[in-house]
């Protein structure tokens, strides 16, 4: 027999998808910082430039610096394997190149090794002590290991080295919340929107810090603000997306992840949004073909496996529900959403015995 839909809460996959996380500072150029840095203490400070504030201490070769440039490009399009491969050879060009490493290290934890970009990141730190931004990113790595406090730290002494590093700050923020200090994380964040009004990160990250605590009206409030700033951002789209989803809204966020399955067919995360939204107008066979999809594209994706079970689930194919769900805690052992629902089948399995 088929279960009802409101019995479930699709949007509870997401959540584990879209973790609360700060961006990697060289997300533009991962050799040099940002040049447009927005002042903290005051409204109305002017804009600084640090196009000097990476560069390595003893200077780079023509070669590492040529191999530096071609995987910067790599990377802002995408091709991690190929910008991974190019910085490995600049740093064998030139071992002592703090931005090499620093580059190495950002596309490293793209690719989700963050035991690699912390190795890099803190290589970079020893080569050039200054360079607030490779401590941001090494701060960025230590958060996603949940090492929270070194994170902070981290932060806190890249923000000494470059007070205008607004990403220091949102990163901050954010590790703040993510330690259980969420009031002082929300006031920091809350702080840099005031005082940087065009600043689309800064809303993405508040947005992201409502949304992981239930706040979703405020949420989509910021989010909303920042797609205005940054329409073509893909993280700040997903987060919306996955915002509107929670607040029933499921029409427009399945306008949000289709445009971002479209523009990137090979993005799982995207997918099982999609799905989830399928879900929701009860297309249930869309929702399977998406989870599955987003299997096929990542085989640790616990939470494709989830959202499949769910769909099982609900078609009242409880033996196949059961083995996504299995498959899920396998590959994320603590998974609420797949606990909870384990639980429930098991539940609904003693009642009928009854």
């Amino acid at each position: 027999m088929k279960k009802s839909l409101a019995c479930l809460k699709p949007v509870s996959v997401l959540l584990g998808i879209f973790a609360l996380s700060a961006s990697q500072v060289q997300a533009e150029d991962l050799a040099i910082p940002r040049s447009k840095l927005f002042a903290l203490s005051s409204p109305g400070a002017k804009v600084q430039n640090e196009t000097d504030l990476a560069q390595p201490v003893g200077g780079e070769n023509e070669v590492s610096k040529a191999l530096t440039a071609r995987a910067n490009k790599m990377y802002r399009q995408g091709k991690l394997d190929l910008a991974q491969h190019l910085f490995e050879q600049a740093i064998a060009s030139n071992p002592l190149s703090p931005s090499g490493h620093a580059g190495l290290g950002v596309v490293l934890g793209s690719l989700g090794d963050y035991d690699g970009q912390i190795r890099e990141e803190r290589r970079a730190v020893e080569l050039d002590s200054k360079a607030a931004i490779y401590r941001a990113n090494l701060a960025w790595a230590l958060a996603q290991k949940g090492d929270f406090s070194a994170a902070l730290q981290s932060y806190q002494k890249s923000l000494e080295l470059n007070p205008l590093l607004l990403e220091g700050a949102v990163g901050q923020g954010l590790v703040l919340i993510r330690s259980g200090r969420s009031e002082a994380g929300i006031a920091m964040l809350k702080e840099i929107t005031r005082q940087n009004s065009d600043y689309a990160a800064g809303y993405t990250a508040l947005g992201s810090a409502y949304l992981s605590l239930g706040r979703n009206d405020e949420a989509v409030e910021n989010l909303q603000e920042a797609f205005k700033l940054a329409p073509n951002n893909h993280e700040t789209k997903q987060r919306l997306a996955a915002a509107l989803l929670e607040t029933e809204k499921h029409v427009q966020a399945a306008e949000l992840f289709e445009q971002l399955v479209e523009k990137n067919p090979a993005d799982w995360q995207a997918r099982v949004g999609l799905a989830l939204c399928l879900v929701k107008k009860n297309d249930l066979n869309g929702a399977q073909t998406q989870f599955k999809k987003a299997m096929e594209l990542d085989k640790t994706a616990a939470a494709a496996h989830s959202g499949l079970a769910m769909v099982y689930e609900l078609k009242g194919n409880v033996s196949q529900a059961k083995s996504e769900l299995e498959t899920a805690l396998e590959l994320e052992p603590n998974s609420q959403f797949a606990q909870e629902s384990m639980s429930r089948l098991a539940k609904s399995a003693k009642n009928s015995e009854i």
